[in-house]
């Protein structure tokens, strides 16, 4: 689909997956993206770093991708955001795509995996590991995603016993991942998901333990 740059956040996760195109890159804003390009000598069995300046590095924003994916706290994007630029402006990275774990180099998917794993979510162990797998992974971690009649804020809100949705299944992802049981991720605040809130708010110092996801619990799930 054609994505207007009016709805797109930084952080924002951009992907393609089709017989076309396979790609990933991640929105910094005015209009550019960070993404993986193309090694020296092409996909495969490329010299560490970048040897053309381009491998990894800022384009301007191309308006036909699949899918939007967004995480809801915009300072984990933002975090995401600046590692991704800090990468790009750093020649020692590459692009190849069977030396791909950062160490140095990175192609399109393994590079978005990192920045948001650096920020502590657990991408990899929820699927994560190309471009045609990483939709569900991401949205599994808590990514919401957006398209040009989704343009809302996704930012943090107040989830409270009773609620049904997206933000729900984030918290309950999220809570699982931290060890505490939900009885599932279905988006439905429910008893089980209050009984592992109250846990996890507990055993992090986070008070009241009046069953509200606010702020300061977001904070702790995510980091």
């Amino acid at each position: 689909m054609k994505i207007k740059q009016s709805i797109l956040k930084r952080g924002d996760v951009l992907l393609s997956h089709n017989d076309k195109k396979q790609h990933t890159a991640i929105y910094i804003g005015d209009g550019m993206v960070v993404h993986a390009s193309i090694g020296e000598k092409g996909t495969k069995g490329n010299k560490a770093g970048d040897q053309t300046g381009k491998e990894i590095c800022v384009a301007k924003l191309s308006e036909e991708w699949d899918f939007v994916l967004r995480f809801p706290d915009s300072r984990i994007a933002t975090a995401a955001t600046i590692l991704a630029c800090d990468i790009a402006s750093d020649d020692s990275h590459g692009y190849d795509q069977v030396n791909r774990n950062g160490k140095p180099d990175f192609d399109c998917s393994s590079l978005i995996i990192f920045v948001y794993e650096k920020q502590g979510l657990l991408l990899k162990r929820n699927g994560a590991t190309f471009t045609g797998n990483m939709r569900d992974a991401f949205k599994r971690c808590g990514f919401i995603e957006v398209s040009d009649k989704i343009s809302c804020s996704v930012d943090l809100i107040e989830v409270y016993p009773g609620d049904k949705g997206n933000a729900v299944k984030s918290m309950q992802l999220l809570l699982t991942n931290k060890g505490y049981s939900c009885g599932g991720i279905d988006g439905d605040y429910g008893s089980k998901t209050r009984k592992a809130l109250d846990s996890f708010q507990k055993t992090n110092g986070l008070t009241p333990y009046d069953g509200v996801c606010g702020r300061g619990t977001w904070r702790a799930l995510i980091l």
